[in-house]
């Protein structure tokens, strides 16, 4: 990366940390992971990730390369974080969910069809989290394209203004859609680090929020 990444809290990695998700580009990832002082790291996967989606890696693994990995074993070399799969964990006293998913473009991992298949998905968010990871962007928030379509999820968009609300909604997978933005309720990330020619040019975002746990015992 051009930029370093400076120290905090809590590191939370929004997907596509692999090209293809081979098992030496895991452990690549994993070590950098290992280099770095936070205390906490969060990570999700997304699309380039496919030897973490065990569902569709079998009809996957021979369009990006030539041998078959195994996926399970795969996914065991990332140790070095708690990774978050349709799944919440709360630190800091901080509620925060991760997933993977994205509306289906092309023929990637964890991919859903825009409707009822995704809108499944996001309603496994609890209500109440404080900070949002998903891979996929929703629909006006980081979404823009090259092709100046917007590429987000409208189903992401309603679950989150109409029942989740949380403060940060964190994401990638478009990587011109990199910044913030808010509705004046959830503060919105496109934390992509790599620009739309895959050159890791875009640093690090840092927020700030109280202690939690800190605010709960006073």
């Amino acid at each position: 990366m051009e930029h370093a990444i400076p120290d905090g809290d809590i590191l939370i990695h929004a997907g596509d940390f692999t090209s293809c998700g081979s098992r030496d580009q895991v452990i690549h990832f994993n070590r950098f992971l290992g280099t770095l002082n936070h205390p906490y790291k969060v990570v999700i996967a997304g699309n380039h990730d496919i030897s973490f989606d065990l569902e569709s890696y079998d009809s996957l693994w021979s369009h990006f390369t030539r041998i078959r990995e195994d996926p399970e074993d795969t996914r065991k070399q990332l140790t070095n974080c708690i990774y978050l799969e349709d799944e919440e964990i709360t630190l800091r006293g901080f509620r925060i969910y991760g997933s993977p998913w994205s509306p289906v473009f092309c023929d990637w991992a964890f991919m859903k069809p825009r409707g009822q298949p995704i809108q499944e998905i996001w309603n496994k968010i609890p209500d109440g989290i404080d900070i949002l990871v998903t891979h996929s962007p929703p629909l006006g928030h980081g979404d823009l394209a090259i092709s100046k379509l917007r590429a987000g999820c409208l189903n992401l968009l309603h679950t989150i203004q109409s029942r989740v609300k949380p403060r940060y909604h964190i994401f990638g997978h478009i990587h011109e859609g990199y910044g913030i933005t808010t509705d004046g309720i959830t503060t919105f990330v496109n934390a992509s680090s790599v620009t739309v020619q895959y050159k890791p040019s875009h640093p690090p975002i840092v927020f700030d929020l109280p202690n939690k746990e800190s605010l709960d015992q006073s």
